[in-house]
């Protein structure tokens, strides 16, 4: 009950998924496999991105949001709220989010949000310098 938000995974690349991709791993977008990152770091000259999964409260009728926070050294340096597109038959919502480069320890904090309920993940990565 309430809405969830899976973990957070930084992206290292999509696979094909196959010709019967397997609908109930939450790896599985569409026709893609998603292969996670084992250290995450990104640099300024290759675009990451993060991926996530946003379970919705189907018992709440309000439509679910995401708020996206993206921290350097411990400080907000951008941040932003969007609505999600309609979730699939599980009732998953899949997402990326494209990784900030600003050099040095970032994390990216994603609080999904449906009415009153919330729920919190985050994700630390270094950002080379150029």
């Amino acid at each position: 009950k309430g809405i969830a938000s899976s973990s957070l995974a930084m992206v290292e690349h999509l696979d094909p998924a196959g010709a019967r991709p397997d609908t109930t791993d939450p790896f599985t977008v569409k026709d893609k496999r998603v292969i996670p990152m084992v250290r995450a770091a990104v640099s300024p000259a290759t675009k990451r991105w993060v991926y996530f999964v946003v379970y919705r409260d189907k018992s709440n009728p309000e439509k679910p949001k995401i708020h996206v926070e993206f921290k350097n050294g411990g400080q907000v340096f951008a941040e932003q709220t969007m609505a999600l597109p309609e979730p699939d038959e599980r009732g998953a919502i899949a997402m990326f989010v494209a990784a900030a480069t600003r050099p040095g320890n970032c994390e990216l904090q994603i609080t999904a949000i449906q009415g009153n309920e919330s729920a919190t993940e985050h994700i630390a990565y270094l950002a080379a310098a150029q």
